[in-house]
């Protein structure tokens, strides 16, 4: 009888699982047949339980068949013959992972060539990516901590001002911050935007990669500017209102 799509669909899955172990036990014999009957056509033995009686084969007029103790001794043989290749490619793998890592040479008596390794394998398996390795410069690390630079150069300014040195501060900072920002970007080996939110809308909106890229830079220049400057300017403000407040303390203690 035909099962259908929908048949199936309705049935649950413990209903599917016997219908297929009936149908698969349905035409086990004739499987087992064909397993057991060899090229010659002879019928071999079914496979038994360890400690069983063997059932008995059917008998053969082919010359070359075996009995059971000639299968059960070639058996284990295959077996410890399986064993030995696996432990042998298992071992030339571990040696072979040895000889990458190590830069050496090992002569396994197998083949001369399997297991050599020279230093052109060794760069290949190592460096597979080909991203050139570019260690941070003194000027890199300025640029992560520059917000303790900031702080001293609005300590500086303060002290500056409280001095009488400089009348107008925006004037020497600005100037101070476009000089380090220009001399950072000349130092840059790669130079690419930081703000990818406004790089892939300006991709999106159609314009040129290298227009993209340059409109970036100079946002994150104009960014940097004007965070250092509110940064610079808090701090001025602050060691500015610190200082009065102490004179004015000092004053009406001394006074």
């Amino acid at each position: 009888m035909a099962t259908t799509i929908q048949d199936c669909a309705s049935l649950s899955a413990f209903e599917r699982r016997e219908r297929r172990k009936q149908k698969i036990l349905a035409n086990a014999e004739s499987r087992l047949e064909k397993l057991l009957t060899g090229q010659d056509g002879a019928q071999r033995a079914a496979p038994g339980i360890d400690g069983a009686p063997a059932p008995a084969a059917a008998p053969s007029s082919s010359p070359t068949q075996l009995n059971d103790s000639d299968c059960s001794i070639i058996s284990a043989s295959s077996v410890k013959t399986a064993v030995s290749a696996s432990s042998t490619k298992t071992a030339l793998s571990m040696s072979s992972t040895k000889t990458a890592i190590s830069g050496t040479t090992v002569h396994t008596g197998l083949s001369p060539d399997s297991s050599r390794f020279d230093d052109s394998l060794m760069d290949e398996t190592m460096n597979t990516t080909n991203i050139e390795f570019v260690l941070p410069t003194y000027w890199d690390f300025v640029d992560r901590n520059r917000v303790y630079l900031v702080i001293f150069m609005g300590l500086l300014m303060t002290v500056c001002s409280q001095y009488g040195v400089v009348d107008n501060i925006v004037y020497p900072i600005v100037l101070v911050q476009l000089s380090y920002e220009i001399f950072m970007f000349k130092s840059r080996k790669t130079r690419y935007p930081r703000h990818g939110y406004v790089v892939n809308t300006l991709l999106a909106a159609g314009l040129d990669d290298n227009i993209v890229v340059n409109a970036g830079i100079l946002l994150d220049i104009g960014w940097d500017l004007v965070a250092d400057m509110v940064l610079i300017s808090f701090v001025f403000v602050a060691s500015h209102a610190a200082l009065n407040g102490c004179k004015s303390v000092m004053q009406m203690i001394l006074g």
